[in-house]
């Protein structure tokens, strides 16, 4: 997701995104190394170059760093919002309830 949000933008990663959900949840491509590089292709990204960003040791610390966080956060399921850095919602809520957490949020 790093690279593709580097290489192509917000757009190109939301790509990657659809993809890999589609590929895991709906076509049942598990996201190993062959997977990935196909998920990257069809998002428009190099695949050796995925692969090489995924498999890079420093990369990997980000990604881990990044997952240390948000469970010290508490967050266990998506969608989760946090505003302001602070920890929100957990789960699907209606529009008008976000609407008053972020209006509130605003005020502060």
């Amino acid at each position: 997701m790093h690279y593709a949000a580097e290489v192509g933008g917000p757009s190109t990663q939301n790509q990657l995104q659809e993809v890999l959900f589609r590929q895991f949840f709906t076509e049942g491509v598990f996201p190993d190394k062959e997977g990935l590089q196909q998920a990257a292709e069809e998002a428009g990204l190099n695949p050796d170059e995925a692969l090489a960003y995924a498999e890079d040791i420093g990369n990997q610390r980000l990604v881990l760093s990044e997952i240390s966080r948000v469970r010290e956060l508490g967050i266990r399921a998506v969608p989760f919002l946090c505003v302001n850095g602070i920890p929100i919602f957990n789960g699907l809520y209606a529009s008008d309830s976000l609407l008053k957490v972020l209006k509130m949020a605003h005020i502060r």
